[in-house]
């Protein structure tokens, strides 16, 4: 009957607990709040004193030295129950003070993270807000700026959602590119026959000139646009184009003639111009990645720095040039007076 009465109590306690599962999972509160604990408490407790009871029941009472060396010989088996109290409690209070361990150490985790995330995106931004500054200040010899920062910054990074943006090497080849088509546009103007320019009339030889005109033009016009191609690739405004300023070059040559002064003034703004791809890349490149090599990834750019320094020491000779002749004009000129 006892081991009956007691299945009975068994299966009841097992039919609550598995009612009430949710009730004896342990959780972050606190000890005294935790339900598995109490169950491992007063289960060891209700077995032993009902296994006792029975035992008990049978004996009769006798408060003599034989009296309680019988009780303790008869209730070894509930005493043995009674000792798991505090045992099975050791074990929920180790197994919660893990838990609680754990709890704290994915917190932390989770908070360091968080930290980290949070440290990240700040860097993130600040990095970010410092290139625009940087790009902000850039002018170009128009004194004209960056029309659109964020689109430069789109072109020149490759967006990740690491907070890690990484450099788009598109974008560096494709403005190494433009400079390269530049520098062939140079070479081929520098490359014309120059022997026209210093004919004083486009009458002496009226094809040859006209045909040399428009082979300047030609070649002025893909220097222009190259000019304005790698403006645009930077977003600045194009003030005025290459090819417009030698038109009106042209236009103000009253006697039709196309002199060496006038082809010192458009190598002098070929200079300027290049001066100022030369000046907006570097600028340019250095907002964007600071910490990385101009030179590895606009490998050009110092092949048009001589090509400008070229053109420099051609204009330096052409005006040597027109000075010569022009003192030799004077001579001549004061020679047929003093003959007359």
């Amino acid at each position: 009957m006892i081991l009956i009465g007691y299945a009975i109590l068994v299966t009841l306690t097992l039919l609550f607990i598995f009612k009430h599962k949710n009730k004896f999972i342990l959780n972050e509160k606190s000890l005294h709040k935790q339900w598995l604990f109490w169950l491992a408490i007063i289960a060891p407790l209700v077995s032993g004193i009902y296994f006792g009871a029975g035992i008990w029941s049978e004996f009769s009472l006798r408060l003599d030295f034989k009296g309680f060396s019988n009780f303790f010989e008869i209730s070894k088996f509930p005493f043995g129950i009674l000792a798991l109290s505090p045992i099975l409690g050791a074990f929920v209070v180790s197994a919660h003070r893990s838990y609680q361990t754990d709890i704290q150490i994915k917190t932390a985790k989770k908070q360091l993270g968080e930290a980290q995330e949070k440290n990240k995106v700040d860097i993130y931004l600040s990095k970010k807000k410092s290139i625009y500054e940087q790009l902000g200040y850039i002018y170009d010899i128009e004194q004209k700026k960056i029309k659109q920062l964020l689109t430069i910054y789109s072109k020149a990074y490759i967006n990740s959602n690491e907070y890690n943006d990484t450099l788009n090497k598109n974008f560096t080849t494709k403005l190494n590119d433009k400079i390269k088509t530049l520098i062939i546009s140079l070479n081929d103007f520098l490359n014309l026959d120059k022997k026209y320019i210093f004919y004083n009339k486009k009458e002496t030889y009226p094809t040859q000139y006209l045909s040399f005109l428009l082979n300047v033009e030609m070649k002025v016009d893909s220097l222009s646009n190259n000019y304005s191609d790698i403006k645009n690739y930077l977003t600045f405004d194009i003030n005025k184009s290459l090819i417009s300023y030698f038109r009106d070059l042209v236009k103000s040559d009253d006697e039709h003639k196309y002199s060496s002064i006038l082809y010192s003034m458009l190598l002098t703004e070929i200079v300027r111009k290049t001066y100022d791809i030369i000046n907006v890349t570097t600028e340019v490149f250095t907002a964007l990645y600071p910490n990385k090599n101009l030179n590895t990834y606009i490998t050009y750019l110092s092949n048009l720095y001589n090509i400008k320094y070229n053109i420099e020491e051609r204009i330096r000779q052409e005006q040597s040039f027109f000075l010569k002749n022009d003192n030799g004009d004077k001579v001549a000129t004061e020679n047929q007076n003093n003959h007359e």
